[in-house]
C-alpha cells in the first residue's frame, strides 16, 4: 500500500500542437481586448480635441470677418482722408469714416459679439458728428447776419 502507482498519459504531437494553438489564441485574445480598451480611450480623447478645434475655428472665422470689416473701414478712411487733403471730400465724411473705423477697432478690442454692433455704434457717432457740424455751420451762417 505504500507505493503509488504512476499514471501515464500519452499525448500525440497533433494534440500538443492543438493545445499550443489554443493557448496562443487565448493570449492573442487578451492582447486584442487591451488594444480595444486603449483604442476607446484614444477615440474619446480625439473627439474632445476635435470639439475644441471646432470651437477655435468658429472663433477664428468670426474674428477674421471682423478684421476684414476693419480693413475695409481703414482703407475707406485712408481714401477719404486723402480726398479731404486733396480738397475733394467734405470734412464730415472724413470724420465719419474715421469714427467708423475706430468703432470697428474698438469692437475687436472689447470683444463685442458682432461687427454689426460696432457698425451701428459708428453710424450713431457719425450721425452725431453730422448734427454737430450742421449746427456749427448754421451758427456760422447766421452769426454774420446778426451783426
Amino acid at each position: 500500500m505504500g507505493t503509488m502507482e504512476m499514471m501515464e498519459m500519452t499525448v500525440s504531437l497533433k494534440e500538443l500542437a492543438f493545445i499550443l494553438i489554443v493557448i496562443a489564441l487565448l493570449v492573442l485574445l487578451g492582447y486584442c481586448i487591451a488594444l480595444i480598451k486603449n483604442l476607446i480611450v484614444t477615440i474619446k480623447h480625439t473627439n474632445k480635441i476635435l470639439e475644441d478645434t471646432e470651437v477655435i475655428t468658429a472663433i477664428t472665422a468670426s474674428k477674421a470677418q471682423a478684421i476684414d470689416g476693419i480693413i475695409n473701414d481703414v482703407s475707406e478712411t485712408v481714401g477719404n482722408v486723402s480726398d479731404f487733403i486733396n480738397g475733394t471730400a467734405s470734412p464730415i465724411k472724413a470724420i465719419s469714416v474715421i469714427i467708423n473705423a475706430a468703432a470697428a477697432v474698438k469692437s475687436i478690442i472689447t470683444g463685442e459679439k458682432t461687427p454689426e454692433a460696432a457698425t451701428a455704434a459708428a453710424k450713431a457717432a457719425m450721425e452725431k458728428a453730422a448734427r454737430e457740424e450742421a449746427v456749427k455751420n448754421t451758427v456760422e451762417e447766421t452769426a454774420p447776419e446778426a451783426m
